[in-house]
């Protein structure tokens, strides 16, 4: 369902009807895998951590490496990769738990960088989640022992640690409030204020009719559709892969006044049953993988039981990764990455077939 761009020389899957075209994938045996991927705010670019701890930087027009932006120590594999939604900072985490932030800069036309900004490593545990704040002057680092605050300015940070977390989370930034953030986990949602995350000041419990359990791993959360809804993805713990819960909130709930507890908007309760992987939103639209591994998307706030798909992943592309990564740039280009390369998944969104939930 997907054809290889006429300049390309190297055949991805059959031609089909459809008018999604894949640019960037090619053979390469030296080429090192690659292990997290952020995409630029201009979608112009992507950003390739590696295994070897190189960050790469990615054309989305011909879907090839441009360069080496930096590296961590040489062997040290890239786990977590961050672009500020303001474009001008990254951040990278390795598997030793160092991570190095740099400031994005244009140079003779491209992204280059400056820096780093900060060059630290937390002990003890692996970083499993980086993330800035809205305004990027804070970042947050998360292990499983700790959650690390760092100021962006004046190099100050704080630290929380743990005995050992008995649940999986994840924090995204608060959709009204640019000094709060949120801790997501599969029975209740924790406010914070960047600026003094040792204590939550508002917590709420997250009631729902699914099978949800505290076992479960919270894979991803995501503001869309203007900040109006927030997206939690789930999955089991023995297969993080796959999505196994998926629940939609209106953020009105985390207005004043706030409630003891919310519950997900029922009218997306159907939707978990197709959805295998969350790919990002643009506007007021959720992208995402279907069952069947086609690209689909809806409309959050106009959404009545029925979403589109719009083009297939080759079976072959997934039996070449362990680890699925699929990400939406803000030209509307799919980046998927295929172990040491990245394909760049073009005019997808060009065919539309609507599928109904029920």
């Amino acid at each position: 369902m997907i054809r290889t761009d006429p300049e390309e020389t190297d055949s991805v899957s059959e031609t089909a009807p459809l008018e999604a075209t894949v640019v960037g994938v090619s053979s390469n045996d030296d080429a090192k895998e690659i292990t997290a991927l952020a995409c630029h705010v201009s979608g112009a670019y992507v950003f390739c951590g590696k295994e070897d701890g190189a960050v790469a930087l990615y054309s989305t027009t011909t879907g090839k490496e441009v360069d080496v932006m930096y590296r961590h120590a040489q062997g040290i594999a890239i786990k977590a990769l961050e672009s500020g939604s303001k474009s001008n900072l990254i951040v990278s985490a390795d598997a030793s738990s160092r991570f190095l932030v740099w400031r994005l800069v244009t140079l003779s036309g491209s992204l280059a960088v400056q820096g780093p900004i900060i060059d630290s490593r937390i002990t003890g545990h692996s970083i499993t989640q980086l993330h800035f704040s809205q305004d990027e002057q804070y970042l947050l680092v998360s292990t499983l022992g700790s959650d690390n605050i760092y100021h962006l300015h004046n190099g100050h940070h704080s630290t929380i640690t743990f005995q050992e977390r008995d649940s999986s989370w994840q924090w995204t930034q608060h959709p009204r409030d640019c000094s709060s953030l949120i801790q997501i986990t599969a029975e209740s949602a924790h406010m914070h204020f960047w600026n003094k995350l040792s204590e939550s000041y508002r917590s709420i419990q997250i009631k729902t009719e699914s099978k949800i359990t505290k076992d479960m791993v919270v894979k991803n959360v995501a503001l869309c559709s203007d900040h109006s809804k927030l997206v939690i993805e789930f999955a089991g713990y023995r297969n993080q892969q796959t999505t196994s819960h998926f629940l939609i909130f209106s953020t009105s709930s985390f207005e004043d006044p706030i409630l003891e507890s919310i519950q997900p908007l029922p009218s997306f309760s159907e939707l978990a049953h197709h959805v295998e992987h969350l790919i990002g939103s643009i506007g007021k639209r959720l992208f995402f993988l279907n069952r069947e591994m086609w690209i689909c998307s809806l409309d959050l706030e106009t959404f009545q039981g029925t979403y589109e798909r719009h083009c297939c992943i080759p079976d072959e592309w997934f039996s070449a990764n362990w680890n699925l990564i699929l990400k939406i740039t803000g030209k509307e280009d799919f980046v998927f990455v295929k172990k040491t390369e990245i394909a760049i998944i073009k005019r997808a969104l060009n065919f539309r077939e609507a599928v109904h939930v029920v």
